[in-house]
């Protein structure tokens, strides 16, 4: 990139082929269209996004366009309306390079009170030799100026002539102007006065300094009390799972996934179900005498004389509240931050495996049954199917009996019909290909919902 600019990586080559295809049907369409910003180094570079300025009665046929190469190339595109923008997503582990491009449409440029229309920054584009379409390069100064001075910078370069004409036309008239006279205008450096005059005479308004927010006391007791009550749902979470018996490859599998998802602008967390609710540290290899002296006086006298059926009770609803807050807390958070959270097993594998568990209490198994209808629904379930045999030979945890039965119950959990639900036939597929196979079909089930995590991801970059 130029000057002080962040360095991104190039594109994967399928989203370089992707991009050529989508400027050259622009260009075979007679599509109306400028990137604004460093045209010149597409396909294989770009800023965060590609900045592009269309005719508004143009996106309907942009949009097809870029979701016709969908069909003959390995990617994933996603729209938003509201926003213009649309993202291609190319599933691969490769972090040598950006596995997405994300494409922001506009229809006017405003500056201030006024604003150029794509008619009049698109009438006299130039095509580049790469088949890309930018603004002339009046135009291009002109979007410097504009950039710089929002941003509060040093312009360079920029003109003594512009801070003359600004300073004697006013409102749109002034604009116009400046629109009929930038041609002329010669590149000479800046001033910060000149800068801080332009803002002024067009009514510019700088972009706001990103701040760290730091969360209010209240807001804090708030969301620690909205995570114990892990019963409650009021808003819907990109929340991932993925469940079945051990020795599936489910670990393996969400590893992969993880890595794919590391290359796109999404943050990302990921945990096992049980780490949330073990311990720090391991009492089990406290000396019992150490254990005994750590006691006060209260506990010893509660643990002497309290019946045993009050022990187990207790011990079950403390156990099963535990599990649930602590995910629910993880979840929430995360949500809060915009991270997509992914969890290797959930609530339905602790009550199958609860099930199949000798020595556990009817109550302990009756609450974790009761938690799989009060805990939160994922978003997707992610389940992989392999043949007993074949995972009775990877872990010697289940027998094939419990493996046939492990698949029964999760079926009763999720009916055949759920469309969040995959069911990911292993057969002789690797596990990166299945990675790349499953992340295909999550971004596309998340849907719109992506264009939030990017936003965060975009907030977070720009606060670091």
């Amino acid at each position: 990139m130029h000057g002080n600019k962040k360095e991104y990586k190039n594109y994967h080559p399928i989203l370089q082929q992707c991009l050529n295809k989508i400027f050259s049907h622009f260009r075979e369409r007679g599509a109306r269209y400028v990137v604004l910003r460093d045209a010149e180094l597409l396909p294989s570079q770009s800023g965060f996004d590609v900045d592009l300025i269309c005719q508004p009665s143009d996106f309907p046929n942009l949009l097809k366009i870029i979701r016709e190469i969908e069909v003959v190339l390995p990617v994933v595109v996603l729209s938003s309306n509201e926003k213009k923008r649309i993202v291609i997503f190319h599933c691969s582990a490769d972090e040598t390079y950006r596995n997405s491009a994300i494409l922001d449409f506009q229809f006017e440029i405003k500056i201030g009170n006024n604003a150029a229309s794509s008619a009049e920054i698109c009438e006299k584009a130039e095509l580049l030799d790469n088949g890309v379409m930018q603004p002339s390069k009046a135009w291009q100064h002109f979007l410097r100026v504009v950039q710089s001075v929002k941003k509060n910078e040093t312009l360079s370069p920029s003109q003594e002539k512009l801070h003359s004409i600004l300073k004697t036309k006013q409102g749109t008239s002034l604009f116009k102007r400046f629109i009929k006279d930038i041609s002329a205008l010669s590149a000479e450096p800046s001033s910060p006065k000149w800068l801080s005059d332009f803002a002024l005479q067009t009514d510019i308004k700088p972009y706001a300094i990103p701040k760290a927010i730091r969360e209010s006391s209240f807001d804090s007791i708030k969301q620690r009390f909205l995570g114990k009550l892990f019963f409650i749902h009021r808003k819907r979470i990109a929340f991932i799972v993925i469940s079945g018996p051990d020795g599936v490859g489910k670990t393996t599998l969400l590893n992969n996934i993880n890595a794919i998802f590391r290359g796109f602008p999404i943050l990302i967390d990921s945990f096992h179900h049980t780490t949330l609710v073990k311990s720090s540290t391991d009492m089990s290899k406290t000396p019992h005498h150490l254990k005994i002296e750590n006691l006060s006086f209260l506990r010893t006298m509660r643990r002497k004389f309290t019946p045993p059926i009050v022990k187990s009770i207790y011990s079950a609803i403390v156990s099963e509240l535990s599990y649930a807050t602590k995910i629910n807390t993880r979840v929430n958070d995360n949500f809060r931050q915009g991270k997509l959270t992914f969890s290797d097993r959930y609530i339905y594998d602790r009550t199958i495996k609860m099930s199949m568990a000798k020595g556990k209490s009817k109550l302990s198994k009756h609450l974790t049954k009761l938690s799989t209808s009060l805990m939160r629904r994922p978003e997707i379930t992610i389940i992989p199917i392999d043949k007993p045999s074949n995972i009775l030979r990877r872990k010697k945890e289940l027998t094939l009996i419990q493996i046939e039965q492990y698949y029964q119950q999760l079926n009763l959990f999720f009916p055949e019909k759920q469309n969040n639900c995959l069911r990911i036939i292993i057969k002789d597929s690797s596990p990166e290909q299945l990675a790349i196979s499953i992340s295909n079909q999550i971004l596309s089930l998340l849907g719109e919902q992506v264009f939030k995590y990017i936003g965060k991801y975009e907030s977070h970059m720009k606060n670091q």
